[in-house]
């Protein structure tokens, strides 16, 4: 006989999104099959192959049951459900679950349907589940995310810190812990029209990573990223990565035997930062080789991907290090990272203005791209 767990009701629950829309949160169930089908049907293939790994026509039967058969203790699903009101069946909009691996370790997956996603609704699902996880004794998360997968990065990086990444096939495994959740409140139905005009999802706070590419102690561009720091609106930390000088020569034979340390601390380092800011010299009409060496240990492994990243230059003239930002430029789009400024800042009066300026830009640029 199968056992039958007891409905989990602590989390059951509403949401406000901060356009106003209403959404339920409850836990999956094994009658959702049918709605855990639709789900997928109204998933564009670029949001299936993101989730299943697979651009699958159809969700096969045996994916479904694996889905919907939670036992709310070792495997719990949570979805969010949007009720239209006009009389047509409610549907699922998003699907976050959890799997035990151990007595410690759960794998996480989650899925928003395309038409509501880029509304917080990702991050408060997730958040959600970690909760719902961390109260049945399992502190540590493990993700297979594809490299590409922009939005569950972005999701990671607000709910918790990466502590681990390990690539194959395109396909990197990330093990993180959860650290600086925001409090998720549910709502029961009395509270709803109080809550709709209240209730707004926190943002977090926004990290960005400096980088400079010369290995000068007294380099101009690390001058440059000083006053970056001191130009950051509240809310917003700049933190400099200083590594790259540890970083061995790229060769992906090096990664057979286990990634170097120095390698996994700068692919976290950029994975636990919502925008990157990069100013560097230009060396022999290109970009020094040591940057050039850090962003090839990113290409591949997917950090970089479709980051928004600002890159600038502390210069003699305004007509100096425009070569090599061109070359850094045509680097980035190898990640089709999302590129903000690129032009020289040249030194004397107006430079810290002109920095100031770069660094609004890329904060506003990073807001708009973060869920």
């Amino acid at each position: 006989m199968t056992e039958t767990s007891a409905y989990p009701g602590e989390h059951d629950g509403y949401v406000v999104l901060p356009n106003s829309r209403l959404l339920r949160i409850r836990p999956l169930q094994r009658s959702d099959e049918n709605l855990v089908r639709e789900l997928y049907d109204h998933l564009s293939p670029r949001t299936r192959y993101l989730r299943f790994l697979s651009q699958m026509p159809t969700l096969p039967d045996y994916m479904v049951r694996m889905l919907v058969y939670v036992d709310d203790r070792r495997q719990l699903g949570l979805v969010a459900e949007h009720d239209s009101g006009n009389g047509k069946e409610k549907e699922i909009v998003g699907l976050a679950s959890f799997g035990a691996i151990d007595d410690r370790s759960v794998e996480v997956a989650l899925v928003i349907r395309d038409d509501w996603q880029r509304q917080c609704l990702g991050t408060e699902l997730a958040g959600r589940l970690l909760q719902a996880a961390e109260a049945r004794g399992f502190h540590r998360f493990v993700a297979n995310v594809s490299s590409d997968n922009v939005g569950i990065r972005r999701i990671l990086r607000n709910l918790g810190d990466v502590v681990s990444t390990k690539m194959s096939g395109g396909v990197s495994e990330l093990v993180f812990v959860r650290s600086r959740t925001k409090s998720s409140k549910s709502y029961t139905r009395s509270e709803i029209s109080r809550c709709k005009s209240n209730c707004r999802i926190e943002v977090c706070e926004m990290k960005i990573l400096a980088v400079c590419g010369s290995l000068q102690a007294k380099s101009g561009n690390l001058a440059l990223l000083n006053v970056a720091a001191a130009s950051t609106p509240p809310g917003v930390e700049l933190v400099r990565f200083n590594g790259l000088r540890d970083l061995p020569h790229f060769n992906p034979d090096i990664e057979a035997s286990g990634v170097p340390e120095s390698v996994s601390q700068w692919r976290l380092a950029v994975t636990g930062s919502d925008a990157v800011l990069i100013a560097s010299p230009e060396y022999g009409f290109s970009l020094p080789g040591v940057l050039k060496n850090g962003i090839d240990w990113l290409i591949g492994s997917g950090e970089l991907e479709q980051k928004v990243v600002a890159i600038t230059a502390a210069v003699a003239g305004p007509e100096r290090g425009r070569r090599g930002l061109e070359a850094l430029r045509d680097t980035l789009s190898a990640v089709r990272a999302t590129i903000v400024g690129g032009e020289p800042i040249p030194k004397g009066p107006g430079f810290e203005s002109q920095v100031a300026a770069l660094v609004r830009a890329l904060v506003e640029a990073a807001a708009a791209h973060r869920e």
